[in-house]
């Protein structure tokens, strides 16, 4: 597999949303003060995603192997089990705009600074999609990543990080011995086509979850995943 860099992403924060989302009060001086720290983190930000084209080789009941590497998960082979390719990745809100965020001292512009790292890694995110779905003629596709379902645990990181290769030189993304990531606002996984609009979350029953972005499915596990 070859991979492939996607960048020159740029990052231009939803205002709108992000007075919403986090609360921003609407007096001019603090809207003024959040306007100038979105500012910056777009100045700075340099989103970026490493992805690549491989061939599913093998497939079973629970698992599937690609690059002679293989990954255990029983809802990942379901999904794919029609399928003869998948896009490893990993997206990044990039380490500029981390670097810029340790820099801030304050209790609310950290916390600030955190949300646009996220806003720059979803930037990325569809961006991303976006490349894969045009470059490959894909239509529709979805996304799995490990540790996102107790079905495909967080160590199976690793041997995603093998089949990626070097990460840190090519969009500065570290994996920790924790098999979490450096910037923590990065996602890494596989791509795959999918016209049913398959997301994780709706296999996962956790209420509030800041991250949902979909509801759950009541006994789909059940129905589509169960041997």
């Amino acid at each position: 597999m070859k991979p492939m860099i996607v960048d020159n992403i740029p990052f231009k924060p939803n205002l709108a949303y992000l007075y919403t989302h986090l609360h921003v009060p609407s007096r001019p001086a603090q809207r003024q003060a959040f306007d100038a720290l979105a500012a910056q983190a777009a100045e700075v930000a340099r989103p970026k995603a490493l992805y690549g084209l491989t061939v599913i080789e093998d497939h079973g009941d629970d698992f599937i192997v690609v690059e002679k590497i293989r990954f255990k998960s029983r809802v990942l082979a379901v999904n794919v089990k029609s399928l003869h390719r998948v896009f490893p990745f990993v997206v990044t809100c990039g380490m500029e705009l981390v670097e810029w965020a340790d820099g801030l001292s304050g209790m609310l512009e950290r916390f600030y600074a955190d949300a646009l790292k996220l806003a720059a890694l979803r930037t990325a995110t569809r961006r991303l999609e976006k490349e894969i779905r045009h470059q490959f003629d894909t239509g529709r596709i979805s996304q799995m990543c490990p540790g996102s379902l107790s079905d495909w645990p967080l160590d199976q990181q690793r041997p995603l990080f093998d089949l990626l290769g070097d990460t840190q030189g090519a969009v500065g993304v570290t994996l920790k011995s924790s098999m979490l990531m450096i910037p923590d606002k990065s996602e890494s996984g596989f791509y795959f086509q999918n016209d049913s609009g398959f997301a994780s979350c709706q296999l996962c029953p956790v209420k509030d979850c800041p991250s949902r972005k979909s509801p759950f499915v009541e006994h789909l596990y059940e129905q589509k995943y169960r041997k």
